[in-house]
């Protein structure tokens, strides 16, 4: 077989047969991995449609007002998103502390405050990347399980205070006609109760560490691996430096790129895209943080269409090393205050997404007819970001709407209408939180919604029921997913290694189910 100019050997038959065979399946597996909850909710629905077959009820199953308010504020916070706003705010959050347990405190009060108006899951999505970026930039990689479940925590629990801020209460907001004041004075108690345990969480739990220099950060893990590796580094200093640049350029992947050919802290080519591979089958990881931190080795810009790539800024000498992202962000990398401008262009948009996210908010709470919200906003985003628009999570759109077909049929069958019914009148708190440590908070709240004879047991249970299990939120598996590609991403870094998937589950479950039985006493005598 004759090699190509380039040295490499040219592609069998069979080789093209297995690779047009094998792409379509990597596709479908990654569709599968991605939309596994829509994959489920609809099968759910199709299966309760063999129970109750078509009919003119079935239309009357759709809440169409929470379905456009939900679209609005995806596509708005979308837009938002898009400029680097969140990510931009964060970073000036975070930029104001210098240890450890400052810093998480703040990502996940900024993930606590995120979720209030862009939804649990959208918080997420931003705040988890921009966390592990800053914490492995800073070598505080040890307080990434920790801050991730403490993220996961204030993302489903802070979420709970606002009509907009969890998917159920959008739902269960429209449904019931809730006042807003009688709704924020449910979920006061909750609320409150939730932030304090977050907040002594992360000053009982963390330590008050400086950020650690990554070349005195492997030596001191050799130290602790081994007392002769330790030796061999103060006998060979210049050993112990070449290994410590391999290790920040892990941490760097962009300043790798930069480096001549041959230099041995450039890394495996083919790990990088094992790891980028790995990023890339998770669907939520799109902020420009996560690709250049965790996907390339190589340096390769972020795959987010709604962003512009960049180079990684290197952190000030005086502060806590901070990641980059978001169009707000300058490309002057001499002026190191220069990723904490806005431009001028990026405040008019700033101005016209924040009056649009405030109209589809006065739709929420019905002092704006829906309709009119929702044309605003297609007609706007048309105009000043159409990718928005195609970035709109449709998957979670059309999930609510097999929700709505799943529970409309299941309670037109009889038997289990009798249970229940039944499990709601002895006890509508215990069932709603019971019902969301099975099938997860969100369709619980719209298949119990039919049962129930007032909101107020129902809407603070499928709230604190978005703690306990792994799916009881949506937004768990998320963050589950999100620290697993943490982990393919970074293989060599023993903090990190320490802390497997299953460790991270068994620590992730137990916080969780803490954090439920403590709101549980406390809800309890209230409703």
């Amino acid at each position: 077989m004759v090699a190509q100019q380039d040295g490499t050997l040219p592609m069998t038959n069979d080789a093209r047969g297995r690779f047009r065979v094998r792409a379509p399946m990597d596709s479908l597996i990654r569709f599968v991995r991605t939309r596994m909850v829509l994959i489920v909710s609809a099968a759910a629905a199709l299966i309760t449609m063999v129970f109750v077959p078509f009919d003119e009820a079935y239309l009357g199953y759709f809440d169409v007002k929470t379905l456009a308010c939900l679209f609005g504020i995806l596509a708005v916070v979308g837009a938002l998103r898009g400029i680097g706003l969140f990510e931009h705010a964060a970073r000036l959050v975070v930029a104001r502390f210098a240890t450890c347990r400052a810093a998480v405190t703040a990502l996940v009060g900024a993930t606590l405050a995120l979720s209030m108006f862009a939804t649990n899951d959208m918080a997420l999505i931003m705040m988890l990347p921009l966390a592990a970026a800053t914490l492995i930039k800073a070598g505080w990689e040890r307080a990434l399980p920790f801050a991730f479940i403490m993220q996961n925590l204030a993302a489903n629990l802070g979420g709970m205070i606002l009509p907009f801020g969890n998917p159920q209460n959008l739902y269960l907001y429209e449904r019931f006609s809730i006042p807003l004041g009688d709704f924020l004075a449910v979920m006061a108690l909750p609320f409150g109760v939730s932030v304090a345990l977050i907040a002594l969480c992360c000053a009982l739990f963390l330590k008050p560490d400086p950020p650690q220099a990554p070349e005195k950060k492997a030596i001191g893990e050799q130290a602790k691996a081994s007392p002769s590796e330790a030796n061999r580094s103060e006998a060979n200093p210049a050993e112990a430096r070449r290994e410590a640049k391999a290790s920040n350029a892990e941490a760097h992947p962009s300043e790798a790129k930069r480096r001549p050919e041959g230099n041995p802290s450039e890394g495996n080519p083919s790990e990088a895209n094992r790891a980028e591979a790995k990023i890339r089958a998770v669907p939520s990881y799109r902020t420009n943080v996560s690709r250049e931190t965790f996907v390339s080795k190589q340096g390769r810009a972020s795959a987010h269409p709604v962003t512009r790539p960049h180079p990684v800024a290197q952190p000030h000498p005086a502060t806590h090393p901070q990641p980059v992202g978001g169009r707000l962000a300058s490309a002057d990398r001499s002026d190191p205050d220069a990723r904490l401008r806005i431009t001028a262009r990026e405040r008019r948009r700033v101005v016209v997404y924040f009056s649009l996210l405030a109209l589809v908010i006065a739709s929420v709470f019905r002092l704006v007819p829906y309709p009119v919200a929702l044309a605003a906003v297609v007609l706007v985003l048309a105009v000043f970001d159409r990718r928005a628009l195609r970035t709109v999570d449709y998957g979670l759109l059309l999930t609510f709407a097999c929700f709505f077909v799943f529970a409309g049929n299941m309670a037109r069958i009889p038997v289990i209408e009798g249970l229940l019914s039944g499990l709601m009148g002895q006890s509508a708190l215990l069932a709603s939180v019971g019902t969301s440590q099975i099938i997860s908070n969100v369709p619980a709240a719209v298949l119990l919604s039919h049962f129930a004879g007032s909101y107020e047991a129902l809407l603070v249970g499928v709230n604190i029921g978005g703690a306990g299990t792994l799916v009881a939120s949506l937004a768990s598996l998320i963050t589950f997913n999100q620290y697993r590609t943490v982990l393919a991403s970074f293989p060599h870094r023993p903090e990190l290694a320490r802390n497997t998937s299953g460790a991270f589950l068994a620590r992730f479950t137990a916080y969780n189910v803490a954090f439920l039985a403590v709101l549980l006493l406390v809800c309890w005598p209230l409703v």
